[in-house]
């Protein structure tokens, strides 16, 4: 069986090291976007079987990714887990009506999922 791909989407270097590191540990391919709108080419060129996407990028926000991709057919059900720094409620608001599947805290909490 081909190995998952995890598209991690972070503007801050040392995120991006942490979540590939994870992720490799745990058997996932991992493709790396710096902004949203490097991550939408991404999803253009491929589906990944799931998005770890940082909301606070510069060219395009994570929210506004989020919005995008479950607008279409094709990534609609891709599962898409936003990160934001602990504590940030509006956060939460807004991944909710971005139509995010989970929204996680930096401190690893989960802030909401559906």
């Amino acid at each position: 069986m081909a190995n998952q791909t995890v598209l991690v989407v972070d503007d801050n270097a040392q995120n991006v090291e942490l979540l590939t590191a994870l992720m490799q540990v745990e058997g996932y391919e991992v493709v790396v976007a710096a902004n949203g709108l490097e991550a939408m080419a991404q999803v253009a060129a491929f589906t990944p079987d799931l998005i770890l996407l940082d909301i606070m990028m510069p060219k395009l926000d994570g929210y506004g990714v989020c919005r995008r991709l479950k607008q279409e057919a094709s990534t609609r059900l891709v599962p898409i887990v936003l990160l934001t720094a602990p504590g940030v409620e509006e956060a939460r608001i807004q991944g909710i009506e971005a139509e995010s599947c989970t929204t996680w805290g930096r401190s690893g909490s989960r802030m909401r999922s559906s």
